[in-house]
């Protein structure tokens, strides 16, 4: 495992329900699993001028720049947020570039930021037809498009579940991540 970036308070909660909606299951825990992505993206945005590598979920290193890495004001159709469930219990690498098994991708809905603007939550509901066992959860930035126009997913967040969350057959997850900043 190597080091741990650490970013304010993170949890990741699941919530699993059966075929007919009953809550079967609840998981919960902290999430210290910034990925190295974040923080170059983020040192990104605030210094305009300076190129930056990142990685996308291709493993793919691409050279960005804040004056192209889309914010949210002028973000084109596709510029979406992502939740991901994977089904790896590979030990967390702060260089990780997608999850180590990716069962699905979903965009979040609308996030809720509290005020005076110290959490944020999203979430995302991830419907299966048979049974999915997940090892591992992540945020990713849908449209991030590099200094020659080509846009990327790149993954920002990956979190290893201490314990197996199990959805059934024809059920639900509801994950949420809430991320608090004192």
């Amino acid at each position: 495992m190597s080091e741990e970036i650490e970013g304010g308070k993170t949890e990741v909660e699941l919530e699993v329900r059966d075929k007919d909606g009953r809550l079967v299951q609840t998981y919960k825990q902290e999430a210290k699993s910034w990925l190295r992505n974040y923080y170059v993206w983020l040192g990104m945005m605030m210094s305009l001028a300076e190129q930056q590598g990142l990685y996308d979920i291709a493993g793919s290193l691409d050279w960005y720049n804040a004056a192209c890495a889309n914010t949210w004001d002028d973000a084109p159709a596709g510029a979406e947020t992502h939740i991901c469930i994977g089904g790896s219990d590979k030990a967390f690498d702060v260089n990780d570039f997608e999850l180590d098994d990716l069962k699905d991708r979903v965009v979040v809905s609308a996030p809720s930021i509290s005020a005076p603007g110290k959490t944020v939550k999203i979430s995302a509901v991830f419907g299966v037809s048979v049974e999915t066992v997940i090892k591992e959860t992540g945020i990713s930035f849908g449209y991030i498009q590099d200094t020659g126009g080509t846009t990327h997913t790149v993954l920002i967040e990956r979190s290893v579940l201490g314990t197996p969350v199990t959805i059934p057959a024809l059920g639900s997850a509801t994950v949420k991540y809430t991320i608090s900043h004192a």
